[in-house]
């Protein structure tokens, strides 16, 4: 499942309909006792996602991506055995293996009201990276954190 850059200009409308067709597909899943949810965490800071999910419920992180040096330190410490990705442009999709979920609070300046609100022109929009994993790892689920006015 290795992945380019996502070359459609995807929006905030266009996000709407992608929850929408992936939560149609996803009604129905029923998972065994014993099953765990495989989550793959994008922005993942110290891993407030990972951990929040693996303590709520049937849920193993299977990789991170975060570029900040302290918060991978963090995360080692954390998940010493799950693997931590440097940068979310050149993630490696075959290497990550099935994934029912994906997070990720990318990054929110270029959509801010407090910034410029340069949206997709800004050097800093990683949305369309995002996009791109979800597209190649085809989750039953995403979870994105972002400002109010990503979707307006």
């Amino acid at each position: 499942m290795s992945r380019a850059r996502t070359e459609t200009a995807w929006s905030p409308a266009t996000l709407k309909g992608v929850i929408a067709d992936r939560s149609t597909a996803a009604t129905g899943t029923v998972r065994q006792t014993g099953s765990m949810y495989r989550v793959l965490d994008l922005f993942s800071g110290i891993g407030g996602f990972s951990l929040g999910l693996e303590r709520a419920g049937p849920f193993r992180t299977v990789a991170f991506c975060e570029t900040d040096g302290y918060c991978r330190a963090v995360l080692r410490k954390l998940w010493p055995t799950v693997p931590i990705h440097d940068d979310v442009r050149t993630i490696d999709t075959d290497g990550v293996g099935r994934v029912d979920l994906v997070v990720g609070g990318f990054p929110c300046q270029p959509w801010s009201v407090a910034g410029k609100r340069r949206g997709a022109e800004d050097d800093r929009d990683l949305w369309p990276e995002m996009l791109g994993i979800i597209e190649a790892v085809q989750p039953e689920w995403v979870i994105g954190e972002n400002v109010r006015n990503f979707v307006n």
